[in-house]
């Protein structure tokens, strides 16, 4: 039976207590900072709705999800069936736009990544969280078949349509790096976090290896083992020295 999250939190609280904030605070602090009262906001690849977003609703004149299937009922005030790489919007219609856990599903991250940018206001900012493909956990969830990783995340209470093929074009850091700049955006921060732990909530035991695991790879000489990375990139407005680690 996986672990509900009442037991992980436990969990994650006795044995890596800094572990939430290590993967959701620097997101939630660009967030505060970037999302002001009356910001207009994209979800690239909403889903069913970003829950990351949801804090966030008092501030938010306008939240647009953009996805290639029809979302299911949630907080989006304006679902729009697009292909991330042809946005069908006006040249700076967004104040942010918040990318979580899709450029790793992009078959052209490149492309995307210059509609964004074409998509931001000037001080308008790219907040996006993807795996890392430099990571053991993300190097093998890249070669099971894509059948079989839905078995997988079904055990874990994921449902198979949830479930989409990834193609890890643009995961890495200098790929990442590369491909944004050249898309005419500023690094403000580009980090590699770890999340292993997340993955591995078949169990108590499975669940504390993944923290310890997570605990581990936060020594700055194992960094290339972390799972996920976390970025912000602006438009137009230097942000000053790139806080990188990786």
């Amino acid at each position: 039976m996986p672990l509900n999250k009442e037991q992980r939190l436990a969990l994650r609280q006795r044995w890596h207590p800094q572990a939430d904030d290590r993967v959701f605070g620097m997101v939630e602090r660009a967030l505060d900072r970037y999302i002001r009262a009356g910001a207009c906001v994209l979800d690239a690849g909403s889903g069913t709705g970003t829950w990351v977003l949801d804090r966030y609703n008092d501030r938010i004149r306008l939240l647009v999800g953009a996805d290639i299937e029809p979302p299911a009922q949630r907080s989006l005030a304006a679902p729009v069936l697009a292909d991330l790489a042809a946005l069908p919007f006006t040249d700076g219609s967004f104040d942010v736009i918040l990318c979580y856990n899709v450029i790793e599903h992009l078959a052209d991250p490149g492309q995307a990544l210059r509609e964004f940018a074409r998509l931001l206001t000037r001080g308008g900012a790219l907040i996006f969280k993807t795996p890392n493909a430099t990571a053991p956990v993300t190097a093998l969830g890249n070669r099971l078949p894509l059948g079989l990783r839905r078995r997988i995340k079904g055990q874990l209470g994921v449902g198979a349509e949830h479930v989409f093929p990834t193609y890890y074009r643009c995961n890495t850091l200098d790929h990442l790096h590369r491909a944004l700049t050249a898309a005419g955006l500023q690094c403000e921060m580009l980090l590699a976090i770890d999340q292993t732990y997340d993955y591995l909530y078949f169990s108590r035991a499975t669940y504390v290896l993944g923290l310890l695991y997570s605990r581990l790879v936060g020594s700055p000489c194992l960094s290339w083992l972390r799972n996920a990375i976390i970025g912000v990139y602006t438009k137009g407005v230097s942000a000053g020295n790139c806080s990188r680690l990786g």
